[in-house]
């Protein structure tokens, strides 16, 4: 049992007493520090990039990050025998967070302030590291091109297959150099110097105000689907309370997606991508961070809403509850009046509303889950806390 987790531990220069299932992952005990073992699908090109950031997360106060575990061979990746790649990360023990406990996600929004104080203070040595990470991967996906051209080469000369004098080889030429062999081996590896190209490796923001194309391509998509609901003659129960809720939610994407166009981008850097409190814990040594996987350029702001939106629909849209989370978040990280305005545009813009119409118009009509109806229920119950929480936002963005 487990004896592919074990041969992989072999790599590391750690010690590892006992292995626990944990979080989809194994737990490594080691007696003195725990570690986290995972099977992981990202390339060892954007590994290097996380782990660049997270290494340089000590400065967080009573907040620490996970970070990432090299093995013998100074690679973040480490493969079993049948091909698979796993991670090790370190870890501490701790409760995670609850979204249902004032006390935490107060702390929650204070320890996102220093992730992203911390991001700030090193925004500009990242920028230079950047540089030559993008350089060094560059060299690496040369060289293995050349490997692989040289591969091509010895198989034509082995198995008889020769060019004429004078002729050039159209391949070779167009840099299609991979025989199919050589793509399903580059397709299983994932530390494979090309798997950043669809690993998504981090970009820059652009001037475009990416946010507000976004909001504008999903108030399109619920115009379509308002228009194709009334086209229907026998509409089901589902359909009929979407309709019911397009008068008040469409108008409110259209005002947000329009003001969020002319709104001034506020100031951009590195952000988690999936900041919520299960990705947080309490322990002895303090907060304990983790899941850095959807690290990226983007607004600060964006992590600051996706953890307010969870903890307001998980309390109701508690005004109360959210002045302190801003307070908590602003004494630390300072709130200019754009990422006020900017955070009061994405909650102005009906998301979850929009989340069901996307699902409804996208999924087979002819059979709909009942949740899927009383998730638009829910919804609609919260949405007199959630035009007040509205308007506490303007008074607050008014008073600047």
């Amino acid at each position: 049992m487990n004896e592919r987790e074990w041969e992989v531990l072999q790599q590391y220069e750690v010690q590892v007493r006992k292995l626990v299932r944990f979080r989809g992952a194994f737990l490594c005990e080691t007696g003195r520090e725990l570690y986290l073992l995972k099977e992981c699908a990202v390339s060892e090109e954007r590994l290097q990039w996380e782990a660049w950031i997270l290494d340089g997360c000590r400065d967080l106060g009573s907040v620490r990050t996970e970070t990432y575990v090299r093995n013998r061979e100074g690679r973040l990746l480490s493969r079993s025998s049948d091909y698979r790649y796993y991670l090790l990360r370190t870890w501490q023990e701790g409760r995670e967070c609850s979204r249902d406990n004032r006390e935490d996600v107060i702390l929650a929004a204070a320890a996102l302030a220093r992730l992203h104080r911390n991001f700030r203070q090193r925004k500009e040595e990242l920028a230079a590291w950047e540089i030559l990470w993008k350089q060094e991967w560059a060299q690496i996906r040369q060289a293995e091109q050349e490997a692989a051209r040289l591969r091509e080469e010895k198989r034509r000369e082995e198995n008889g297959v020769g060019l004429r004098i004078g002729e050039e080889d159209d391949s070779c030429r167009t840099g299609d150099l991979e025989t199919d062999a050589g793509n399903s081996r580059r397709a299983a590896e994932p530390g494979g110097a090309d798997a950043g190209k669809t690993e998504g490796a981090p970009v820059s923001p652009s001037a475009e105000n990416r946010t507000a194309a976004e909001m504008h391509r999903h108030t399109r998509e619920m115009t379509r689907a308002r228009n194709f609901i009334r086209k229907i003659r026998r509409k089901s129960e589902l359909e009929i309370a979407l309709l019911s809720e397009f008068a008040g939610y469409l108008p409110q994407a259209e005002e947000a997606a329009r003001r969020m166009e002319a709104l001034a981008p506020p100031e951009d850097g590195l952000c988690h991508g999936d900041y919520a409190c299960h990705h947080l814990f309490r322990g002895r040594d303090g907060l304990f961070l983790s899941d850095f996987g959807r690290l990226h350029h983007g607004v600060y702001q964006e992590d600051l809403y996706l953890l307010l939106r969870k903890t307001m629909e998980n309390s109701g849209w508690d005004a109360a509850l959210a002045r302190e989370m801003l307070t908590s978040y602003d004494k630390i990280f300072p709130l200019s009046r754009d990422a006020l305005s900017y955070l009061y545009l994405r909650f102005l813009y009906p998301e979850k509303f929009w989340k069901q119409v996307n699902f409804y118009y996208n999924h087979r009509k002819s059979w709909m889950p009942a949740r899927n109806l009383e998730k638009l229920r829910a919804i609609a119950a919260q949405k007199e806390g959630r035009e007040a929480f509205l308007r506490h936002m303007e008074e607050k963005i008014g008073q600047m």
